[in-house]
Formats: C-alpha cells, structure tokens, sequence
C-alpha cells in the first residue's frame, strides 16, 4: 500500500466517524453538566475553534496552554496571543498568552477569563434582589520538551478561580499532553491529553466542585503541503469521579480541515458534537489574524485572535549570536593585538580571556596569553628579585632573601637573565670608567650564583683600577 492510498484511506475515516459520533453522541453529550465544562468544552483560538475544536494535534503556538501543552515545543518564534470573544449566553470570553521554544523545549504562560454580568438575584418568593456576576479564571503556566526526535510531552499547571455572587474559591490542577509524528507514516500525527490529571477542587458554601479527569485523543493527516483534515475525540469523566446530573462517561468529538491558499491566507471548517464551525486566517510579516465563527440552535457566535510573533526563533537566534559573536571576537583581537605591540602584558591577559570565553579554541588568543602571562611574571618576578636585593644591600638579610625566593617560584627564568643582563651592564659601565656603579652590579652577579668566574675575575680587575685610578689622584 502506497502513502496515497493510505492518507486516502485515513480522509475516508474521518469524513465517515464524524457523523457516526453526532448521531450516536450528540444528544447525550450537548450537556454534560460537569463542574469544569467552561474550561473543557471551549476554546481560546479562532483557528481552533474553525477547525470544529478538533486541534490539539496541529497546535502550535500560546493557545497550546489549553489545547495540549506539548504543543509549546513547537513554537518557532516568540510570541504573544490575544483572543476574544462575545458568547451567545451573554458571557465574554478573552485569553492572553505568551510564549517561547527553548533550547530543548517551549514555555508558556496565559490567563483564561470567561464573565457574565447582569445575572438577576431573587429570594425564595421571586423578589428582585438585584444583579451579581459570575467570574471565572484559568492561569496557564507551560513547559513542553522533545523526549525523542519524534515525540513531545509537555505539562500545564493551572490556577483556577471562580467568583459567583458572594463566593469564590482557588483550586489547582495540572494537564498532562503527549505529541506523537510516527516515523513509518510520515503525513499522519498524533496526540494525547489527560486533561485535570491533578483534579481542581472549588468549595462553594456546602457544595464542592470538583473537575473530573478527561481524556482528549487526536489525529492529524496531512493530506498535501496545503490541506489536512484532523479530529479529536474527548472522553470525559474517565474514572467515573463525578454522577451527579450527568451522564457518567460522555464522549465529545470534534472535526476539521483547514487549507492554505498560499500569500499567507487560510481557510478553515469544522464540525462538532454540537455546531458547525468555519473562519479564516491572514499573515502578514509578524502578525497573525484569526478570525471563526459557529452556528447553532443557540445563535451565532464570532471569535477573533491576534497574535504577535516577536524577535526570532532559536534558530535563527543561534546564526544572529554567532554573528555577533564573531563581531565581538574581531574587536577584541584588534584591541588584543594592539596591546600585544606595546607590551601591555596585564591587559593582553585580560581580553585573550575575553576572547577565549567566547571562542575556546582561538589559537592566536591562547598563543598571546602564554606569552604574556610568561612575560608579566617575569616583569613582576624581576621587580620582586631586585627589591631583595636592594634588601639584602641595606642589610636585611632574610626579608630579602624570602622575597628572591618567591620571584624565583613566580619565574624560573629571572635569576639567569638578572645576571647576565647585569654582568653585561657592568662590563658597559667599566668602558665608561663608572667603577662604583659596575662594582655594584657585579657584586649583585656573585649575589645571584657565587659560582660566576667571570664575574669574579672582572671585580678583582676593576679593583686593581680602582687603586690604580686612586694612587694617580
């Protein structure tokens, strides 16, 4: 079997089960009256929401904090998400995001708030006793990971908040989203969603709400390079947590297919348990318009989403840090070399450090710190062995004597180049007739190795001139 006969075989599934779920599901599941079905049964993208809510397999921006939050990996650029919409119960629906990939990964964070005013409060004999509010929140914090090349897990802790007239209360939950590309079927992916795998549980005055745990199972196959059709199905209440007023095990399905027209245009339709559903989409550079609507017995509902992708992916971060990078590296050698000529050995090893930071194995920065770290202790070795010696002159035998010992360790090389550069110095300042300041660095060379013939020939040599210069006064 070829992959066109089996992506065949895959659209004729799809197109054939939706109508099977409407007809066996529709009625049994149009409401299921479970605490949480405001959170579960909506939808914070116009895209989503086209597509007939079948789309937690192909998401792949900020909304992935509600749809599957593996999704988040999948993020390509930066981005923030705002999405709106006016229900055709009266409530206003609106959710902000924002969201990043990773190195190894995508995050998110979100708020989900769904209002509605204008409720009318009545005592037990149908007295108006004015208006109150429902208010409730879902704050979405995100992080999705690549397990394998082919698979993402990511998970989705939610703070939610319900306010109903004098009462509110907090409670935790946490959703657990699993993405799948099988690699033998190349055009078909996968998803799965345990939605509440951490049941929130909110207490208003003798009443508890609890969310049961879901399952939400999709699939996605992409039929060319501009077309694919997907599907989800929601199994709800899996372990049977919740029975009161509702039917015990309800399943919910959802279907799609969206299309892109190329120059940055997309159409979509989809179709549910309980409406049909269609909208389009625009981009245009960095921002992103979505636009759904869906129709029912209950009326026509409109739902809008803008999005902002903002700087650059990973990716394409990495290219822009090279670059700079390498921006950096090229003024800091210039600068490096520069203070290389002039034998700045403290400041040479100050930016080959720099250099070697961001570039380990530049060989030139590694060659120019050996350097100058050889001759900034010699530098410093030589100040330390003369101070001793000036030390020693003055008479202060064992201070000098510990400080030649730690120029010594500092450089190895000082003593050697300390006596032949001063037995050279001397043998320039006898031709010069300056006995007294040749006697002294000669006696600094016998100082340095005891063992200097030379040096104690030519001392003896310059006192016999210096007797000789003496008599003829």
């Amino acid at each position: 079997m070829n992959t066109s006969q089996t992506k065949l075989i895959f659209c004729f599934l799809l197109a054939t089960c939706s109508p099977l779920f409407a007809f066996g599901y529709s009625q049994s599941s149009a409401n299921s009256g479970f605490p949480g079905d405001w959170l579960s049964n909506s939808g914070v993208s116009a895209r989503g929401i086209a597509q007939g809510g079948a789309f937690s397999t192909s998401v792949d921006d900020v909304s992935s904090l509600y749809w599957n939050p593996s999704g988040l990996a999948k993020i390509d650029i930066p981005q923030v998400s705002f999405f709106y919409s006016s229900l055709v119960s009266g409530a206003d629906m609106g959710f902000a995001g924002y969201g990043r990939r990773t190195k190894n990964g995508g995050f998110g964070i979100g708020l989900l708030n769904l209002g509605i005013s204008g409720i009318e409060k009545r005592d037990s004999s149908d007295n108006f006793l004015g208006n109150f509010k429902d208010t409730r929140n879902c704050f979405f914090i995100g992080y999705s990971r690549r397990y394998r090349p082919d698979t993402l897990i990511g998970v989705n802790l939610k703070i939610i908040s319900h306010k109903l007239d004098s009462y509110s209360d907090n409670g935790l939950g946490l959703d657990i989203g699993i993405w799948h590309s099988p690699a033998k079927i190349p055009f078909l992916k996968t998803s799965l969603l345990i939605e509440n795998a951490v049941h929130p549980a909110l207490q208003f005055k003798n009443r508890e709400e609890k969310y049961p745990t879901n399952v939400r199972f999709g699939f996605l196959v992409e039929t060319s390079r501009f077309a694919s059709l997907s599907f989800d199905a929601i199994y709800k209440n899996i372990f049977g947590d919740y029975t009161q007023g509702a039917t015990t095990h309800p399943l919910l399905w959802f279907s799609g297919v969206e299309i892109n027209f190329g120059r940055g245009f997309f159409a979509r339709v989809g179709m549910n348990y309980k409406e049909m559903t269609a909208g389009f989409g625009l981009r245009w550079a960095d921002f992103v318009f979505d636009y759904a609507f869906s129709g029912s017995e209950e009326g026509i509902t409109h739902y809008f989403t803008a999005t902002l992708r903002l700087g650059l992916s990973p990716e394409e971060e990495a290219v822009l840090s090279k670059i700079r990078s390498k921006r950096k590296i090229d003024a800091l050698m210039e600068e490096l070399e520069f203070a290389y000529g002039k034998k700045d050995y403290k400041r040479c090893m100050e930016l080959s450090g720099e250099v070697l930071k961001i570039d380990p194995g530049n060989i030139r920065a590694s060659e120019i710190l050996h350097n100058s770290k050889k001759e900034y202790n010699f530098a410093e070795s030589r100040k330390m062995f003369e101070k001793g010696l000036s030390l020693i002159e003055a008479g202060k035998e064992a201070k000098g004597a510990e400080l030649i010992k730690t120029a010594k360790s500092l450089s190895g090389e000082v003593a050697g180049k300390l006596e032949k550069e001063y037995f050279e110095k001397a043998q320039k300042l006898m031709e010069t007739r300056d006995f007294k300041a040749a006697q002294k660095l000669l006696l600094r060379v016998i100082r340095i190795n005891p063992d200097n013939t030379k040096a104690q020939e030519t001392l003896k040599r310059l006192f016999s001139l210096m007797k000789i210069m003496e008599k003829t006064k």
